[in-house]
């Protein structure tokens, strides 16, 4: 008695439901969607994201799609196991569908291959080691095929769902949707289905903020002037990156048909639009900007002539509002992975900082070797976000670069320093000439280092005028000199680098930039982010920091890894050839395998504020010697 009693009343709350058909559907759909968000066992972590994901879900089902839609929350095992029992006795047509979606947690005994749905009364192992509080997906296809109707779609978002199509899957039918609607829906419903859609595999967990079920809404909201299929359904979920959806058919017996959804405003002839009220409406939905009224905007004028504004709105509040969804479930992971997962994902987002901060705390401080390298800093590899949004065209996109662990010299190499080489290869000395104990550059008939007479010392001013192939040549000189693998090989005009050689080398551009910013600390010029301060880290334009030219190296302060003059004094060679960033993510970059240019960074005692940025690009051709172009020297560390 109490079954027919739930029965006439579930039965009774169906049929009075006002529901927006499609003129174009020529069956009943119905919906059975079930979710958790708080369990009893207290062993479980509640799901608070499934109860708006899923009555998102039924609204767009029942308000522009016709269906009858009942949602059973923080569903126990009974209630599961009622529900279904009592679609299995109602009467079904030939053209009726019915949807049955899960959002809860999932298990899989992987030595009894076999997966069960949690319920909110799902007792913990330890607690029910026989798991006969859990529905397994054995019991779930009994109720399901206990149903008599024709064409049943399964959507299961939980972790290790793939579990649920492993044991009947096969291939479902495809078809190409062409026609009017009623034969498009005769070619896909011509046959029984029992299909279903997971959202990872057998061994894969699912995110609290659901990509799956933002897939399933996405397209019930995007496609809304077509009728969706499972094809459609299917190019939504294989654009999820991870976990990947699975799909097919779960019974053989029911295999070759398709599943329809055929929203309110398909297949419809475009009606006249009455344009004050387009406007009007278009004009509400501005003034409150956000998804609810561009979303009701789109429902109400489908052809409205604003429509393709609207589009544009929803697409940015919705990537904004998954953003949102994203930080949230990186912060709740805390994890180095999930961290890293949203700056690649994020590069430009308001809370780049925040979880480059959090990431940080997360990573462990290395103690720099022990290896005896006078005066060369070690710098801890990491990942961090390459680039600016803010500056000039070179600087963009920003991108994601992880790089290991290297060292780089505290200074600039010094006229003392390449003196040494040039005397050890009996090699000029770059435009320069030795008078009274001091190095001047020669001016002769040479404007181009006029002004720079009687400011060098041999001492301990960055040398200067050399080429990016002098550099490479005394990066080679150095570590044979001290016992070491040469890094270089030079032949004629073309140098390749080992990689593995311990040697020294030229920074690359990644290196240089990740240093120059303080690692962790993103700052915008080597030791501050303060424009102010500069006069106190860097050589750059003008004379209020005391040097009109060139200064000695370690004038000023370093940044905070204890690096001088990475901004200002000398523009510093790089290793990379000059050329645009990709977007992509990047380990360990080294820039193309050819070019005409070498780049440079750091600005020098010419530049102004804006080209002494950390991350502003500068080139130079590889045999030219410019007048205020230096190097400092890198090592890999072992």
């Amino acid at each position: 008695m109490k079954k027919q009693t739930f029965l006439f009343l579930f039965c009774s709350m169906l049929a009075v439901k006002s529901v927006a058909q499609s003129p174009a559907r020529n069956g009943n759909d119905y919906a059975y969607l079930f979710f958790v968000k708080n369990f009893d066992a207290g062993v479980w972590t509640n799901l608070p994201e499934t109860k708006e994901e899923i009555n998102d879900i039924a609204d767009e089902l029942e308000n522009n799609y016709g269906f009858q839609v009942k949602v059973v929350p923080d569903a126990t095992k009974t209630q599961i196991e009622t529900t279904l029992l009592a679609a299995g006795n109602r009467t079904y047509g030939p053209n009726d569908q019915i949807l049955i979606f899960f959002s809860t947690h999932g298990f899989f005994i992987e030595n009894e291959d076999r997966g069960y749905l949690i319920p909110k009364d799902g007792k913990s192992e330890k607690q029910d080691p026989l798991r006969k509080s859990w529905l397994s997906y054995e019991d779930l296809g009994s109720y399901i095929n206990l149903i008599k109707c024709e064409h049943i779609l399964v959507s299961l978002d939980a972790c290790y769902s793939g579990a649920f199509g492993d044991r009947w899957k096969s291939k479902p039918r495809r078809f190409e949707e062409e026609g009017s609607c009623e034969r498009t829906q005769k070619r896909a419903l011509f046959k029984d289905s029992r299909l279903y859609f997971t959202s990872g595999s057998k061994k894969q967990k699912t995110p609290a903020h659901s990509k799956f079920a933002n897939a399933w809404l996405s397209t019930l909201r995007k496609e809304s002037d077509k009728i969706i299929t499972t094809n459609d359904l299917n190019y939504a979920f294989g654009r999820i990156d991870s976990p990947k959806p699975e799909s097919g058919s779960f019974t053989k017996a029911h295999e070759g048909g398709d599943f329809v959804f055929v929203h309110k405003n398909a297949c419809s002839v475009a009606p006249i639009i009455d344009k004050t009220a387009d406007r009007k409406a278009w004009r509400t939905a501005k003034t409150a900007d956000n998804l609810p009224a561009y979303r009701k905007y789109r429902s109400d004028f489908p052809n409205g002539e604003f429509r393709p504004l609207a589009e544009i709105r929803i697409n940015e509040l919705e990537a904004i509002q998954q953003e949102e969804r994203d930080w949230e479930t990186a912060k709740t992971a805390n994890s180095v992975t999930a961290y890293n997962s949203f700056i690649i994902k994020y590069p430009a987002s308001d809370y780049l900082d925040l979880a480059e901060y959090y990431r940080s705390k997360l990573l462990p401080v290395k103690n720099p070797p022990t290896d005896d390298l006078p005066n060369m800093v070690f710098v801890q590899g990491g990942t961090f976000q390459m680039g600016s949004k803010d500056g000039e065209a070179e600087e963009k996109p920003i991108h994601s670069v992880t790089l290991s662990d290297f060292y780089l010299h505290k200074n600039e190499v010094t006229v003392k320093e390449y003196l040494e080489f040039a005397n050890a290869i009996n090699s000029r000395f770059p435009e320069w000439m030795e008078k009274g104990g001091q190095f001047h550059i020669k001016t002769g008939s040479s404007d181009h280092y006029k002004g720079l007479e009687g400011t060098l010392s041999k001492e301990n001013h960055p040398v200067v005028g050399i080429s990016w192939n002098d550099a490479v040549a005394y990066c080679n000189w150095r570590s044979e000199k001290e016992g070491l693998q040469k890094v270089y090989k030079i032949s004629n005009s073309t140098v390749t680098a080992n990689w593995n050689a311990n040697g020294y080398r030229l920074p690359t551009e990644a290196e240089w930039e990740y240093a120059a910013r303080g690692r962790d600390r993103k700052d915008k010029w080597g030791g501050t982010s303060t424009e102010g301060d500069i006069g106190k880290y860097a050589n750059d334009s003008g004379e209020s920091d005391g040097y009109k030219y060139i200064a000695p190296v370690g004038s000023f302060r370093p940044n905070h890894l204890g690096l001088y003059d990475m901004s200002g004094n000398v523009w510093e060679w790089c290793w990379d050839w000059f050329a645009d960033y990709s977007s992509a993510s990047r380990n360990n970059p080294r820039g193309p395998d050819e070019g005409t240019r070498r780049a440079v960074r750091g600005g020098s005692y010419l530049s102004s504020t804006n080209h002494t940025r950390c991350t502003f690009r500068k080139s130079g051709m590889l045999g030219i010697g410019y007048k205020n172009f230096g190097f400092r020297i890198a090592r890999a560390a072992r």
